[in-house]
């Protein structure tokens, strides 16, 4: 069926559409009290849902011709299928006399050739079970050769540890003699050294003592100047300090100043700057509005023969000819395979651009 021709057969076309829309997407109610608004918009209204109930009148029209064309193609090929099945099964028992005797015969040298190969397997199994044995028996008297070997070499392993432990036990003793002879050298050693440095701290306490006594003098002096000198330095700072105060602050009035000018001269300069800055900050939004507004009109335009395609497609998926089942589980699910096809078409003729994103396929969630 040419799904084109069959749509053209609808009245309300997209042009129309685009019309009604065009006219009445316009209309407003103001308020309650706006009679004029309200009966504008209930005879576009209904202009509106005469030209749907037409479409969907027109769409039961065409399915129903469709339904009637699907019933009638399964029933012929049932009818041609019921006459060529006898004959079909009658050929095949016809075939089955000679293919049944060439499968029996096929099975039956298979049957002989397995047992064949079993009983060579089987000898050439019992032959490697002899040959192993052999081997087995020699490698178990080699075995028992290397085993009393082992056994010798450790008996004399034995007798050379023995020794050793005594020679251990001798050498071990003669080092802990030594040991105990330099641990009472060490000791003594140590006392002497302790001794001596006893001696030594006495003698450096005796000289720092001294060493502290001529300090002292010598601190005692320097302070007695020291207290001279910082009278005379206390008199000198007192007029200096008085002179000096006074230069400061005068220079402190000259800085403020200063800084006071240079401040407001910079705030200037800085507002001046921000006022420039936001300025052409506002003429880039501008700029990259007008550009985003031309761009998404584009790819509106350009999407604009995909969005006719795809509801054109919706409106083709529901005169889409139905099959003919029996089964119960197959005609529960054909019912649901046509609810979601009705679905699917619906959400396709309603598709519309999206906005500044890719758009979601036309199928239901």
């Amino acid at each position: 069926m040419d799904v084109s021709q069959e749509l053209v057969k609808y009245e309300v076309t997209d042009a129309v559409i685009a019309e009604m829309k065009h006219q009445y997407m316009g209309l407003i109610v103001k308020d309650p009290d706006d009679a004029e608004g309200f009966t504008a918009a209930h005879n576009a209204r209904m202009i509106v849902k005469g030209a749907r109930v037409g479409t969907e009148k027109k769409r039961k029209e065409l399915k129903a011709d469709a339904l009637a064309y699907g019933k009638s193609v399964d029933g012929e090929a049932k009818r041609i299928t019921a006459l060529l099945r006898p004959i079909e099964d009658h050929l095949i028992a016809q075939e089955k006399i000679v293919t049944d005797e060439k499968e029996r015969q096929r099975q039956a040298e298979e049957d002989a050739e397995r047992a064949r190969l079993d009983a060579i397997e089987r000898e050439k199994r019992e032959e490697e079970e002899a040959k192993v044995r052999a081997e087995r028996a020699v490698e178990e008297q080699k075995l028992q050769e290397e085993r009393e070997r082992l056994a010798k070499e450790r008996a004399a392993m034995q007798a050379e540890q023995e020794r050793y432990a005594r020679v251990r036990e001798a050498e071990d003793k003669k080092l802990a003699d030594e040991r105990e002879r330099i641990e009472a050298e060490q000791k003594i050693e140590r006392e002497r050294l302790a001794q001596e440095r006893e001696t030594e701290r006495l003698a450096r306490e005796k000289q720092f003592a001294a060493e502290r006594e001529r300090l002292a003098a010598i601190e005692a002096a320097q302070k007695a100047e020291a207290d001279k000198i910082m009278a005379m330095r206390r008199r000198i700072a007192g007029e200096e300090y008085e002179r000096q105060r006074v230069i400061e602050i005068a220079k402190a009035r000259e800085e403020a100043a200063a800084q006071a000018k240079a401040d407001a001269e910079r705030q200037a300069v800085e507002d001046k700057a921000r006022e420039e800055e936001q300025r052409q900050l506002a003429a880039l939004q501008e700029a990259e509005a007008k550009r985003n507004a031309e761009q998404e009109q584009q790819r509106l335009d350009a999407m604009r023969p995909d969005i006719e395609k795809i509801r054109a497609y919706g409106q083709a998926l529901f005169i889409v000819p139905l099959p003919k089942v029996e089964e119960k589980s197959a005609k529960r699910f054909l019912a649901q395979a046509v609810e979601t096809i009705q679905a699917i078409g619906n959400r396709c003729m309603a598709f519309e651009a999206p906005a500044a994103k890719e758009g979601e396929p036309c199928t239901p969630k």
